[in-house]
């Protein structure tokens, strides 16, 4: 125990930021996290009061690429054109390790409900590393989504309507290929067939 009882100050401490073998996280303002989304900011994005809510901050060090630690958890979000205003507009998609889960987002003051998952998918031989949603084509009956994997694999699916999946890159099995280079591809991807 230390003698000047500073680790026990600091249990009782509420953090703003800390690592964790996921990543780094970081208390954002509602503004940092609405900036981050690609949301518009201040009193045209109709969100009134303040808010807060904890981000995985992506960064050299965040994580840690040893075979005993998991990967970061990756999330994308996709604002939806709803037909009636007062359904759902949002949808999430996050993974942890090999699991890839898709959930319907009411908004900042209520939590997903992570027991009631759209869609659910446990890959084998690779694992995601990125993904994100062509928010302009989403709907509330359908959203493409385009997952990049490890092994360089590249894969558009879609979480509603589960009949449409397509795998790009199958034969492509580098063990070494670089996370920076597979996002890239998802990228190019989205943006030029999707």
């Amino acid at each position: 125990m230390a003698a000047d009882g500073g680790a026990l100050k600091d249990i009782n401490e509420i953090k703003s930021q800390f690592r964790t073998r996921e990543g780094f996280y970081k208390l954002l303002t509602l503004s940092d996290s609405q900036q981050r989304a690609g949301l518009p900011r201040g009193p045209s994005a109709g969100v009134t009061g303040g808010g807060a809510g904890v981000g995985l901050v992506q960064g050299p060090g965040a994580a840690n690429s040893s075979p005993g630690f998991l990967p970061p958890v990756r999330v994308s979000m996709v604002k939806l054109k709803p037909e009636d205003p007062s359904e759902d507009s949002e949808r999430v998609c996050f993974n942890i390790g090999r699991e890839l889960y898709f959930y319907t987002y009411t908004n900042i003051k209520k939590a997903v409900d992570l027991s009631k998952p759209i869609d659910k998918r446990i890959y084998k031989g690779t694992q995601p590393t990125c993904h994100d949603f062509n928010q302009y084509s989403a709907t509330a009956d359908s959203v493409a989504l385009i997952v990049g994997f490890s092994a360089g694999q590249v894969q558009y699916l879609d979480p509603i309507k589960k009949e449409t999946s397509k795998l790009f890159n199958e034969e492509f099995r580098s063990v070494d290929l670089q996370e920076d280079k597979v996002r890239e591809a998802v990228t190019v991807l989205l943006k030029k067939h999707f």
